[in-house]
């Protein structure tokens, strides 16, 4: 079952289904990877198999002897094949999802979220590495691979093969990685945004979107160094963009309902304009400091935020 021939070979091009058009591919990882057409990628030692921005195949790296194997060992699902390296035995375990998750800004992310707690039991499980970026795997066409079954996974049948609950794998891993780096990055940057949106309620905003999506970037990016393993600058781009669009399309109903909740307490003692009229010109105040730290003038500053230059300069000077 082990040797190269035409059985592995339709086996691969029936169940391997789509592929990227253009992939990254190695024969040497330590040359650096390179974008190639499908026909020449399929040639490589080492090729993409999920599309971009899609998912369609967990990919786990088991670094021991006998990894095509290590299903067994732990009684979960068998992989759809294995790739091994004929020279240590360590192995690629591929499973085909039934239903591809979206992973980019525009896909949903509960189901996301559900498959990186699945794909973190069966790493905890088949002691896959927690490094493995699962951007490329070994090509099935020239390694040695072991073919097991065409069957395509739902998230619910993956997750029913786990010996514990989902939330138990989360508990004992000490390191965000795979998928659950999408999740977090999502998560710790949006409820930062979700607060940092205010310093941006003035009256005159519309010039502003770059300066908020650049600030939302440089937040997310300094999240993804946490990472053992950063995610591609590309994919944080795409979240930090999805993030700040999303904040800046939906703030302006969040700020009407703050300002009401304020004048309503402030109604009570008799100083709701008061309140609202502080709280005003106090974001004015951070937001005047914040576009002067990125180099905007005092007068463009001014007319953004619909005070006199005098205010801007005394602001500035405290």
């Amino acid at each position: 079952m082990l040797e190269k021939n035409r059985f592995v070979d339709e086996f691969i091009d029936s169940f391997l289904t789509p592929l990227p058009y253009r992939p990254y591919c190695a024969d040497d990882l330590a040359d650096g990877l390179r974008i190639r057409p499908l026909k020449t990628a399929k040639r490589r030692r080492y090729l993409q198999i999920n599309p971009p921005s899609q998912l369609h195949y967990l990919v786990f790296d088991v670094d021991r002897q006998g990894a095509a194997f290590a299903w067994e060992d732990c009684h979960i699902a068998p992989p759809n094949y294995a790739a091994i390296n004929s020279e240590n035995g360590h192995a690629h375990l591929v499973y085909k999802l039934a239903e591809p998750v979206t992973t980019s800004e525009y896909g949903r992310r509960e189901p996301l979220r559900y498959l990186a707690a699945i794909e973190r039991g069966y790493r905890i499980e088949l002691g896959a590495d927690a490094g493995y970026s699962g951007l490329i795997t070994r090509n099935p066409y020239k390694t040695t691979t072991l073919c097991l079954h065409k069957h395509e996974y739902d998230l619910f049948e993956l997750s029913d093969w786990l010996k514990r609950d989902l939330g138990e794998y989360a508990e004992k891993e000490t390191t965000v990685a795979g998928l659950g780096r999408n999740v977090t990055l999502f998560d710790t940057t949006r409820a930062w945004a979700y607060k940092a949106i205010r310093f941006y309620r003035v009256t005159a905003r519309s010039r502003l979107f770059d300066v908020w999506r650049s600030e939302v970037e440089d937040y997310a990016l300094g999240i993804n160094t946490q990472f053992m393993t950063p995610l591609a600058y590309s994919e944080v781009k795409a979240t930090a963009k999805s993030i700040a669009k999303y904040c800046w399309v939906h703030d302006h109903r969040a700020e009407q309902e703050f300002l009401q909740k304020q004048a309503q307490r402030g109604a009570i003692g008799g100083k709701a304009s008061g309140v609202v009229r502080a709280k005003a010109n106090e974001e004015k105040r951070v937001q005047a400091r914040l576009l002067s730290a990125r180099g905007m003038s005092q007068r463009t500053i001014a007319k953004e935020l619909g005070v006199s230059v005098g205010s801007i300069n005394s602001w500035l000077k405290k």
